[in-house]
């Protein structure tokens, strides 16, 4: 069972943020993975105007850095991120509350617009967030959307194919190169290169 610790720091915590005052909209708590197992925050982070988030200045103190370098943290309202030790944010999917992890050395972006790009180990933008929505990588390639329709149904982690349908999907690789541009309308499920390289989409 997951010990959850509950910190409390006082307001001077966002005191970082003089300057900014003006630009922020509301204060965030937030989860996050400790030392002692999940540990709860209850002033957080900063939500600015431009969608961006300043991190509390105590924060550094009481999360956990995996041996690659990165922690997690999850905002009830705003989801999960991976936060670097240079203190690089990046928003992505959530899994029961935690950040999605990395596949093949990739981890899904989502920006403040809601488009989704591709991150590396060191949160390092390699595609920059230009879709709807994006699959995560399996081998060297994947599948991306833009102009997805959204299916009225609760969104599965499970079963990702669920959540959107239609819109104009092509396969790209790894550095963000499009291999192919599907059928307008056609679901990912179906597309598929002529000619597939090693770990293109397959089911």
């Amino acid at each position: 069972m997951l010990r959850f610790i509950v910190f409390l720091i006082p307001i001077v915590g966002l005191s970082i943020l003089p300057e900014l005052q003006a630009t922020v909209l509301k204060k965030l708590s937030c989860d996050f993975s400790s030392e002692f197992g999940r540990g709860h925050l209850n002033l957080c982070a900063a939500l600015r105007d431009d969608g961006t988030l300043k991190l509390n200045e105590n924060l550094d103190n009481l999360i956990f850095y995996q041996t690659n370098g990165l922690a997690d943290i999850f905002f009830p309202k705003e989801g999960c991120y991976w936060i670097s030790s240079g203190r690089v944010l990046r928003k992505t999917l959530c899994h029961d509350k935690i950040p999605e992890p990395m596949s093949e050395g990739l981890a899904r972006y989502i920006d403040h617009r809601g488009q989704f790009g591709f991150v590396n180990e060191k949160l390092k933008i390699i595609i920059p967030p230009s879709y709807d929505y994006a699959k995560k990588f399996t081998g060297q390639t994947t599948w991306v959307c833009k102009k997805c329709l959204v299916r009225p149904v609760k969104f599965d982690l499970n079963d990702e194919s669920t959540k959107f349908a239609g819109g104009e999907w092509s396969i790209i690789d790894k550095t963000g190169t499009v291999l192919k541009k599907c059928a307008r309308g056609e679901n990912f499920e179906t597309c598929k290169l002529d000619q597939a390289p090693t770990g293109a989409p397959s089911n």
